[in-house]
């Protein structure tokens, strides 16, 4: 089979996977993805030929796959994050089977099947990061310095590079890979180097010990702690591109589909015109266009992730600097300790940064994809649920802040958007004035408004409520990855904050109540992180209640809408549906595989049935998203937040006393 549409560039793909060292300055994400209809033949894993990271012409709808081998026509670049999460395919090659590679991924339902242990492996290969990378980026930066000529002459046969592109390439992962390598033994040679008796002191000793300059030890844990990140981050990689993979490959199995495919694929084009100012783009993206295109960090936000990053590693070394009256920088001459500062600070800030960076970026595309459920919900519901006040509003909000941001994405290429931000739904208030559609005493049109939503969905006949089924798994296999790698996030981030504050609580005991410099360090990424987590906690509830609640009640209101008729579609043919084409300026039936019947008792019957049905489906068949065990909602992140505050509550009350009763009776004898 042929690809239906062929991808944007290869250039504009490659900013997916930008240099380990060097991320997107504009804030993108490393990992974001692609809606294309490019995926016409779901991958096989049956044929024993070679593990697909091994083929140099990938299965179609695997191409962007991490970890690949180099080949023009693959899209994975020579840079150290593909070194990296290379060597962790190669290694688990030989541990399973051509037929089941541990990324295997597949959608089962509405859920996301990983075969095979692939949580364990990512694990596995963070964990040992600090041991992994001095020989494998030791290695690499051996041939590329000493085996320069070899690599260069590798590199032009693999890749589509001009000489001068080449050689700044191995250049740049050659100072990469040097500086992973020094991330890695750098604890290792602090503490055999004798620097721990040299830079570290603790307490008292600090005091006599005046004009020199000590380190923090909990900053030189931190340099290992990044490491791991770091090998988190680039195995993380291979994962969420496999299961990026399988999800859309789904997808378009469902575009293909006989009856369903091509009003699937009208409805996505209609929603995502980027020329159509009516349009949802870019809660919804159609074919052609990156995620990365319109998943950016707002420079004020940016700014805000660099502070609390710096503020984190920084803290300690001022804490030293401060309290035992230390010279805020070494002296000139000891390059040595200039070397231990540099690598203290920015190995783990860097580190740092880039993870709260893609958790954000990880939010904020959860929150595109809820958003788009949410469009989805609206554009199916009746009229007197459209205008239900929750709804309506919930709708207004999501779009009216998608129109601000379209206004932002001056970069792309023909988008069009509106000028006030409110004029769609301006729109919609005149519309109903002229229709007057807002009496009682008739039957509402459904399609009055067709042209402002653009898309309109016929519940009240069967072969209607089956697409609207349709539709919605294709939305929430669209969600499946995004809701994966949000799960990953929050659980990782849970974990480690409750492993600080462990570490804080046993400090803050052992040391008598005395203020460490752990104390400095590590209440802020925990406050930072627990923002994020509320956040995201607070669009899984939404996800679910969109998914399940307002769904449920969508099509409880089709039901009631025809037992006591309030709205219609105007003795229209049957349709399962409409879209408004903006070239003709006219409603159009959405197409479908076989002619309708004509709405009767029957139809009426058998739509009453559907409609029971896919609520029963909903039901049965799917569960609601859970975090750590437990179910999605608001009511949970409550629960969450009272306890946070409780938390807080005590340490207000209990500890700050105790804190402010020794500072006054200059008890306070700060500990390195």
């Amino acid at each position: 089979q042929q690809y239906h549409q062929q991808h944007q560039t290869k250039n504009s793909r490659k900013r997916l996977f930008p240099m380990s060292y060097d991320p997107l300055p504009s804030g993108q994400s490393l990992l974001r993805k692609t809606k294309t209809a490019a995926f016409r033949q779901a991958p096989v894993f049956t044929s024993a030929a070679d593990f697909e990271d091994n083929l140099e012409e990938p299965t179609k709808g695997w191409k962007y796959l991490a970890g690949r081998i180099l080949s023009k026509e693959g899209d994975e670049e020579f840079t150290t994050r593909w070194i990296y999460a290379r060597f962790v395919n190669r290694i688990m090659q030989k541990m399973t089977d051509k037929t089941h590679p541990w990324y295997r991924t597949e959608v089962e339902g509405p859920e996301l099947n990983r075969k095979g242990h692939a949580g364990k492996v990512v694990f596995f290969f963070s964990m040992l990061a600090p041991f992994f990378f001095p020989v494998v980026y030791g290695l690499t930066f051996v041939f590329l310095t000493f085996g320069c000529c070899f690599s260069f002459i590798f590199l032009r046969r693999c890749q589509e590079m001009t000489p001068r592109r080449c050689a700044l390439r191995m250049l740049q992962v050659a100072v990469e890979s040097f500086l992973h390598v020094w991330r890695a033994i750098f604890p290792w040679y602090f503490w055999w180097s004798g620097g721990s008796k040299k830079y570290l002191c603790d307490g008292k000793d600090c005091y006599n010990k005046q004009g020199r300059t000590f380190f923090a030890d909990i900053s030189v844990i931190l340099v290992s702690v990044s490491c791991v990140a770091a090998g988190f981050r680039m195995t993380r990689a291979i994962l969420v591109t496999a299961c990026d993979s399988a999800c859309q490959t789904r997808q378009h199995v469902l575009e293909e589909d006989a009856q369903f495919g091509e009003a699937l694929r009208k409805v996505n084009q209609v929603l995502s015109d980027v020329k159509d100012p009516w349009s949802y783009f870019p809660i919804v993206i159609g074919s052609g266009v990156n995620d990365t295109d319109t998943l950016r960090v707002p420079t004020s936000r940016q700014v805000l992730i660099i502070v609390a990053s710096a503020a984190s590693c920084l803290a300690p070394q001022m804490f030293m600097t401060i309290f035992y009256h230390q010279p805020w920088l070494p002296e000139s001459t000891n390059i040595e300790a200039w070397v231990m500062l540099i690598s203290i600070v920015f190995l783990p800030m860097f580190e740092l940064w880039n993870y709260y960076q893609e958790f954000y970026l990880a939010i904020k595309e959860y929150k595109g994809v809820v958003d788009e459920v949410l469009i989805f919900i609206y554009l199916g519901a009746s009229y007197v649920e459209k205008n239900r006040p929750v709804l309506h509003q919930a709708f207004k909000d999501a779009i009216m802040k998608n129109d601000k941001e379209r206004k932002r994405l001056n970069h792309l290429k023909d988008v069009k958007f509106f000028d006030n931000p409110n004029q769609r739904f301006n729109e919609s208030l005149r519309i109903q004035e002229r229709e007057n559609m807002n009496t009682l005493l008739e039957i509402n049109d459904e399609l009055a408004l067709l042209e402002v939503y653009r898309v309109a969905i016929n519940l009240s006949t069967p072969e209607g409520v089956i697409f609207y089924r349709r539709l919605r798994e294709w939305l929430t296999t669209d969600m499946l990855n995004e809701r994966a790698e949000i799960e990953m996030f929050i659980n990782l981030s849970t974990a480690a904050t409750f492993f600080a504050f462990l570490s804080l609580s046993w400090t803050w005991w052992v040391h008598e109540f005395h203020l460490t410099t752990m104390w400095t360090c590590l209440p802020f990424p925990i406050l930072v992180l627990w923002t994020f987590i509320l956040r995201s906690l607070n669009l899984c509830a939404f996800a679910n209640e969109y998914l399940y609640d307002y769904y449920e009640r969508i099509l409880v209101g089709w039901k009631g809408n025809l037992q006591d008729p309030l709205s219609d579609f105007g003795g229209r043919e049957p349709a399962i549906g409409w879209y408004w084409d903006k070239d003709t300026g006219q409603e159009e039936s959405l197409p479908v595989g076989k002619r309708l019947d004509a709405t009767s008792t029957e139809t009426q019957t058998s739509t009453q049935k559907m409609l029971s049905l896919s609520i029963k489906l909903s039901k049965v068949s799917e569960e609601k998203q859970t975090i750590l065990g437990l179910t999605a909602t608001h009511a949970l992140r409550t629960r969450v937040m009272a306890t946070l505050g409780t938390v807080l509550a005590t340490i207000a009350t209990k500890v700050l006393p105790l804190l402010f009763k020794k500072v006054s009776a200059k008890n306070l004898e700060p500990i390195a």
